[in-house]
């Protein structure tokens, strides 16, 4: 009778022997670290949203639960499975993304990011954990948090770079230097806009035309030279 071997490797231990210890290290490093694993976690949450849809009109929704790659959220008519949207999240930004699943009032979405933007993503959705402590309010207008650069020209025709910071239907908040007076009126882009108020990075416009689409005010004030 032949006697068991109790030395003998198993698979596992041979296969772990056989790709030596660089692939053991290389299997180490691609796991992603605690802190990368923690942004990545979904986070229930209840943001206002909206979202532009293959059908060029932009609809309300609101974020159930949100990570730094997707999110899941409620609608009265979710766009279809496999179909592009661009998602707008209350105090996290714009997303363009694919529907990975839809139901009769809900759908899921993969953001379609930048590893960059991921992570800048994932910073602003810990920074809005804190926001959703204040009533949820669908009349208030949505604003949503950017890092645009842009070109604000004031009534005497000077042209200054700023940042947009954060953008709504109504109005945005800009970074500037040179901030315009209180009163007076720029260009921003393709928007004519008033300036309400300054703080201590820019100032703070209202549009004197408001667009009917999110993704119309973020096209027109872009700054066309970039």
């Amino acid at each position: 009778m032949a006697h068991k071997n109790e030395h003998a490797p198993t698979a596992t231990q041979a296969q772990n022997t056989q790709a030596g210890p660089d692939t053991a290290n290389a299997s180490q490093e691609n796991e992603p670290k605690e802190d990368e694993r923690r942004r990545y976690h979904r986070k229930s949450v209840q943001l206002a949203a909206r979202y532009l849809g293959p059908d060029g009109e932009e609809a309300d929704c609101q974020v159930i639960n949100i990570s730094a790659a997707g999110a899941l959220l409620s609608a009265n008519n979710p766009p279809p499975k496999d179909s592009d949207v661009i998602l707008y999240i209350e105090e996290v930004g714009r997303f363009p993304a694919t529907v990975v699943r839809a139901s009769e009032r809900s759908f899921a979405v993969k953001y379609k990011s930048s590893r960059a933007k991921t992570s800048r993503a994932a910073d602003a959705i810990m920074q809005a954990i804190h926001f959703v402590g204040r009533p949820f309010d669908r009349r208030k207008a949505l604003r949503i948090k950017t890092s645009d650069a842009a070109t604000a020209i004031f009534e005497d025709g000077t042209e200054v770079d700023c940042s947009i910071l954060d953008m709504s239907l109504t109005g945005a908040s800009l970074e500037i230097k040179k901030r315009p007076p209180i009163g007076s009126i720029i260009s921003l882009g393709k928007m004519s806009a008033k300036v309400l108020r300054h703080h201590a990075k820019g100032v703070v416009v209202t549009f004197e035309k408001a667009d009917e689409r999110l993704e119309e005010v973020y096209t027109h004030t872009r700054n066309p030279k970039i």
